[in-house]
């Protein structure tokens, strides 16, 4: 059974902080809102990108989300010593996957990554998929595998458990081709217990004492088997 409660078509407002004050990370709970989300490690041996703290505020009107959109920001711009970034996302997929047994079957995709250029025009990325799996009851060959194929992880406590978040960002278009691969794939390997599928896509974004090198990797090369 999947306890997932699915929220399409709505906004997210989410602090990454590599630096942040204690006092400024519980005004933005108790004044503004959000939820403590923080992230609690990351499969080792890969590549990892999860900040040192993470806030969530899940907003389902538009004029109510622009309007903390700016109060937010302007609240993050008093401090001389935040680092991170506010990103503001639309989710326009959202969905739970039943569990089956796991059952070996080759990922369909592979996933090269690089760091974004601004010398190009990229500042931020402009979507992002995000496989969540129960962490101690999914299939542990079914993350590696996913991982090897360019996906990358951390670890984030829901509920009376610790999950599993495989990560992949890059262009819409990209990201766009790649939830239903993923979608697909997972569907008929099994294996992920408890999981959600969403995209994440950007329409604001707001660097604080970072640059654009120094976000998340992003999807240099996407390859599909002949299959596909």
């Amino acid at each position: 059974m999947n306890s997932y409660h699915a929220s399409p078509d709505i906004f997210h407002i989410h602090v990454d902080a590599t630096s942040i004050e204690d006092g400024m990370y519980e005004k933005l709970i108790t004044n503004y809102g959000f939820d403590a989300t923080d992230f609690c490690g990351h499969p080792e041996g890969y590549s990892h990108f999860e900040p040192t703290r993470h806030l969530t505020l899940k907003l389902r009107d538009k004029e109510q989300y622009h309007q903390r959109w700016v109060q937010v920001k302007n609240f993050l711009k008093q401090s001389s010593t935040f680092k991170g970034y506010l990103e503001g996302e639309y989710i326009p997929a959202d969905e739970p996957l039943s569990y089956a047994p796991y059952v070996k079957k080759a990922v369909p995709f592979f996933i090269t990554r690089r760091k974004l250029d601004s010398g190009q025009g990229e500042f931020f990325r402009q979507s992002e998929i995000h496989v969540t799996m129960h962490k101690e009851r999914s299939s542990k060959k079914l993350v590696t595998a996913l991982m090897k194929s360019g996906l990358y992880g951390a670890y984030i406590p829901k509920r009376d458990a610790d999950y599993v978040v495989l990560t992949a960002q890059g262009k819409k278009r990209e990201i766009n081709g790649l939830y239903h691969v993923v979608k697909q794939f997972l569907i008929e390997s099994g294996g992920a217990y408890d999981c959600s599928l969403k995209e994440e896509r950007a329409i604001d974004f707001e660097l604080f004492g970072v640059k654009s090198k120094d976000l998340p990797d992003v999807i240099d090369t996407l390859s599909y088997t002949a299959a596909m």
